[in-house]
């Protein structure tokens, strides 16, 4: 009878060691973080490997502060014995991404054990932009020229829409204007006080 346990335990122990080592797989990536622009779309990659000895079929969810701008090709696989697979991360922040770190977790599942892969993306600020204005003195009823910069520092050509508010009659020398990436441009705008007093344009 202790021969019979023995070996009933010995049984139980080499089935649970076979249905381990049959499900058993590798996940490995060479770069998990990166910086993008926003509306722009970075890539990552991994490997997985069926470190096992039967088929095996993964799926691959993602969660994070990324996870709604990422895709993940293929969705899911099936992987014979010590067959590998490349798996392609995509992810492409809206271009009213605010600058910042952000994350997403690739969710590796086979029905039996789950990995997890974080990938870190870098969103910079893109779309910086100065304004360089003057000061001027005038007369009443005098015709008055007020000139000002636009830069745009980021990394792209910008088209700006321009307005005029002052409790002044003003006007503006353009509507719109396009400013290559790190140039300026000047823009004027023309008013015409009728009574003493300072003002914002």
């Amino acid at each position: 009878v202790i021969n019979m346990k023995k070996l009933t335990l010995l049984l139980i122990i080499l089935l649970y060691i076979s249905s381990v080592t049959a499900t058993t797989f590798d996940v490995t990536t060479d770069i998990n973080t990166g910086s993008i622009c926003p509306s722009n779309t970075i890539l990552y990659t991994f490997t997985i490997q069926n470190t096992g000895t039967s088929k095996q079929e993964y799926t691959f969810s993602e969660s994070g502060s990324a996870s709604s701008w990422s895709t993940i090709v293929p969705i899911g696989y099936i992987l014979q014995p010590q067959e590998s697979k490349l798996i392609y991360v995509y992810i492409t922040p809206p271009k009213t991404t605010l600058p910042g770190v952000y994350n997403v977790n690739i969710l590796i599942n086979n029905q039996h054990s789950t990995k997890t892969l974080n990938f870190e993306t870098i969103v910079n600020d893109c779309y910086q932009t100065s304004i360089t204005s003057t000061t001027k003195t005038s007369c009443i009823n005098d015709d008055v020229n007020l000139d000002f910069s636009i830069t745009n520092n980021g990394d792209y050509d910008q088209t700006y829409s321009l307005k005029v508010s002052s409790p002044l009659s003003s006007s503006i020398s353009q509507d719109s204007i396009y400013i290559p990436s790190k140039s300026s441009k000047t823009v004027s705008i023309f008013s015409k006080p009728e009574r003493k007093g300072e003002y914002e344009i």
